[in-house]
């Protein structure tokens, strides 16, 4: 009796120090080799950036352009405004970036936003 007594006070006191916590999974981030500029990224500002981005737009720099977008990659402008900011598209224009998107400008500025 007493070595019953004995085992479940132990396994009592071994349990009490368990605690489980829900985790959620993180996202994978897959990072493609090459971004093409113009399979990527360019279908990507026709579709969420040339309305304020363009020669007449509101938007600071001509997305409409390879050289415009280019201008805003290399002084980090954009790279500053989508990935550290988070700002860009702006709120209430109606446009959101994915994940993939985001991921994909990221990885064409650091791939050195070529022209592919």
């Amino acid at each position: 009796m007493n070595k019953l007594v004995i085992g479940i006070f132990l396994l009592a006191v071994t349990l009490q120090g368990c605690t489980f916590e829900t985790v959620e999974p993180k996202k994978a981030i897959i990072v493609k080799d090459s971004i093409s500029y113009s399979k990527t990224i360019a279908p990507i500002t026709e579709a969420k950036c040339n309305d304020c981005h363009s020669a007449n737009g509101p938007g600071t720099g001509d997305f409409t352009t390879y050289v415009g977008l280019k201008e805003k990659a290399d002084d980090n402008s954009i790279y500053n405004r989508i990935e550290t900011l988070r700002d860009m598209p702006t709120s209430g224009s109606g446009y959101e970036l994915t994940d993939t998107e985001r991921n994909d400008f990221i990885a064409w500025i650091k791939q050195g936003a070529k022209n592919n």
